[in-house]
């Protein structure tokens, strides 16, 4: 595993230890090519390795959800945070519009001026 830059996990252990047994055939034959490619394992070349020759149905399922929850929370992270800006933005043009909205008291703006200052709240 170090020869390689494997990262020294859980999965990537079983991973290495059914390559180094002969378990699974298949599994030798994916690693052997990569290796022979002089190809360096990735994380996610590992994953889908432990997962297409190791991983049992029931693990696949748990870390299929697990990537689909992530995700959504990636989603949900993202859009409470396009949320807040808005929000933000809208806040200012609201204080802006007050503001302008005092100066017809003070100043004595046009109709038009107040009209374009309601256009613009709107």
């Amino acid at each position: 595993m170090l020869k390689h830059k494997i990262s020294a996990i859980p999965t990537n252990y079983a991973l290495w230890y059914t390559y180094v047994s002969n378990e699974s055939p298949e599994l030798k034959t994916a690693i052997d090519q990569v290796l022979d490619n002089n190809v360096q394992l990735s994380e996610i070349k590992t994953k889908e390795l432990y997962r297409n020759h190791v991983a049992k149905t029931e693990e696949v399922t748990e870390w299929e959800l697990r990537q689909s929850l992530e995700a959504m929370l990636v989603e949900l992270s993202q859009s409470l945070k396009d949320t807040r800006s808005e929000t933000t933005n809208f806040k200012e043009t609201m204080d802006t519009c007050v503001d302008d909205l005092a100066k017809v008291e003070k100043e004595g703006l046009s109709v038009e001026e107040v009209m374009a200052l309601m256009r613009s709240l709107a």
